[in-house]
């Protein structure tokens, strides 16, 4: 998430997210590797509690970064010997780390989002006014997906670059900066012109990705404060925002007052994503529900071949509420435990030259909202 923040008068973007480190190398692990976590884990471990000799670079580095790390107490206790400075050869040890490594080894990556790291880590932060809570790390999940892959001319040769995809916006920024800086001759980091070129390079890839948040951030603004309206932003298939990474993103880039969310349960369940844990997170920015349910076997057709999403609708790819898989048990109580007091709509994506009857579905929604108590 991101949050704006004010220091010393100065305005300053903080960009923070529920670490994913400890579950995608765990997921990693499981699926292509030959080893179990202890014993890869082991090393790591070692290493933090026997310390390892400070170098020229990193002694210089840590009171490079004097004014951040101390402004933490654990941080300047470890890294900063509480002002003393560590000096080239001193031995860096970091037991509360090698600690917490231990417990992931032996009690697998839950420990690090449901254990008692979790609650050390979700304390640590409140104490210091984090945003990062218990609910966050619980609700983290790590996915498999198919890599972003983009070519890539330099120096006469014709590379693949394989890097990670959408809705991460790293990697779509990497094959920006890299296609921008194709024509250019680099000479090596040590050149203060090529440096110079791989700065700008970065800027404006970064630039590219700011723009789209800030014009949300721009009509809700206009909507809010010129209109006086409450704005939401409805995540769809196949539009700018979809993934629910994407969707988190946003929302932590803007403040509350300014956004909200039209959650759809159809296009979240479309798009991968539990709408129920994400209302749960999330309730305090939900005006607006858009109750839909959708076909398991027809949305994994669609992926399996895919299949455009609007002929996906046509092959009633959104079924009638109650005959697909989203839990509206579990979200009507989701609701009432939240003291939702906004709108729901009932909506169906179809193709209404279809055989099925636009009214006979409208009644058959109507029947089970009234059977399961939502209506």
């Amino acid at each position: 998430g991101t949050r704006a923040a004010l220091a010393g008068g100065a305005a300053f973007v903080a960009i923070i997210a529920a670490a994913g480190t400890v579950a995608g190398l765990a997921l990693a692990l499981k699926t292509y590797g030959s080893k179990k976590l202890p014993e890869v884990m082991s090393p790591a471990i070692q290493l933090a509690e026997q310390g390892f000799p400070v170098d020229e670079r990193l002694a210089a580095l840590l009171q490079d970064e004097n004014a951040t790390l101390a402004r933490f107490r654990t941080t300047k206790r470890i890294f900063l010997k509480d002002g003393a400075f560590y000096k080239e050869g001193e031995i860096l040890r970091q037991p509360e780390l090698a600690a917490t490594l231990r417990r992931i080894a032996k009690k697998g990556p839950n420990e690090f989002y449901r254990g008692k790291t979790a609650h050390d880590l979700a304390a640590e932060m409140q104490r210091e006014g984090g945003i990062i809570t218990l609910a966050d790390l619980a609700g983290y999940q790590a996915k498999i997906r198919e890599p972003l892959v983009a070519s890539y001319k330099s120096g006469g040769h014709d590379w693949q670059l394989i890097t990670s995809p959408p809705p991460s916006s790293g990697g779509v920024a990497v094959i920006e900066e890299m296609n921008i800086l194709a024509p250019i001759d680099l000479k090596g980091w040590d050149d203060a012109q090529s440096v110079h070129w791989v700065i700008e390079a970065m800027r404006r890839a970064f630039a590219d990705r700011a723009e789209f948040l800030e014009r949300i951030e721009s009509v809700a603004r206009i909507g809010v404060e010129e209109f006086g309206l409450e704005v939401t932003m409805h995540a769809h298939a196949a539009g700018f925002v979809e993934f629910e990474d994407e969707l988190e993103d946003v929302l932590g880039a803007i403040e509350p007052r300014l956004l909200g969310v039209c959650l759809d349960t159809g296009h979240c369940e479309y798009a991968g994503f539990d709408p129920v844990a994400f209302y749960r997170r999330h309730s305090e920015r939900v005006s607006y529900l858009h109750f839909k349910d959708i076909d398991p076997v027809v949305r994994r057709r669609a992926i399996d071949q895919r299949t455009g999403f609007y002929e996906a609708c046509a092959a009633g790819l959104f079924c009638n509420l109650g005959d697909g898989v989203v839990d509206f048990r579990a979200l009507k109580g989701a609701l009432v435990a939240a003291g939702f007091s906004g709108w729901a709509t009932v909506e169906q994506d179809r193709d209404p030259t279809g055989a099925r009857s636009t009214l006979a579905d409208a009644r058959a929604n109507l029947a089970y909202l009234k059977m399961s108590g939502l209506a």
